[in-house]
């Protein structure tokens, strides 16, 4: 058996600024306005899905509806 460790991004691209206005944009269209380096930081420090379970408990906005 053969283990392979990928690590896609931030090695063979780097998404993060696509993530980060992705977020951005989708909070706005809420009526919330975010720091894009906050969101950058914490993405890449911990998680997209830990980002938005973060703000579920500051919007009130669910998990689920954020992912669509």
């Amino acid at each position: 058996m053969k283990t392979f460790i990928w690590d896609l991004d931030g090695t063979l691209l780097d998404s993060y600024k696509t993530i980060v206005d992705g977020l951005y944009d989708t909070y706005k269209e809420y009526g919330i306005e975010l720091n894009k380096e906050e969101i950058h930081e914490h993405v890449i420090t911990y998680s997209v899905s830990s980002f938005i379970n973060k703000m579920t408990g500051v919007t009130g906005i669910s998990f689920d509806e954020m992912k669509k």
